[in-house]
């Protein structure tokens, strides 16, 4: 999926939606980049303006359309996904429908914004053998979650 922008074009087809429940949007200059994502307030999902196309012999392709960010966007982009509001759903899939009616910044206060923290530990070295530095590999052990609790089998008379 790469994005597309629609200032100044045309869509007279191939229009459509693109269901989502957050999209995500990135910062920094080197990795790892800070991630922000982004949802709708007050939506669980919300849907994209998008465009389709068929491609011989595989699933069709598809893109999402961007504009200039809105103002709960800017701070962390340039750019933002067309997020459409559910009443422009339907216009949207006409093609009768003037684009610059449409493909427009979220305005604000409509996106939630939230900076999606990295976890702070750090996995356990481990040795050639794989086992944890510090911990002896021990063939006996055993994953007592794929075993049934004692007090299951008493229940079970």
């Amino acid at each position: 999926v790469i994005n597309m922008r629609s200032e100044n074009r045309r869509f007279p087809r191939g229009r459509c939606l693109v269901p989502a429940s957050h999209f995500y949007e990135f910062t920094g200059k080197r990795s790892p980049k800070d991630k922000w994502r982004f949802t709708k307030v007050g939506e669980e999902w919300f849907c994209i303006a998008g465009l389709w196309r068929p491609v011989d012999g595989a699933a069709p392709a598809f893109t999402m359309l961007t504009c200039e960010p809105g103002p709960d966007v800017a701070p962390i982009h340039n750019r933002q996904i067309v997020v459409l509001d559910r009443r422009q759903w339907a216009a949207w899939l006409n093609p009768e429908t003037a684009e610059s009616e449409l493909l427009k910044p979220s305005p604000g206060g409509s996106l939630k914004v939230e900076k999606v923290e990295r976890p702070t530990t750090k996995p356990a070295k481990k040795t050639a053998s794989g086992s944890p530095l510090g911990r002896r590999a021990s063939p006996a052990r055993t994953d007592h979650r794929s075993e049934p609790h004692a007090a299951c089998e008493r229940n079970q008379d």
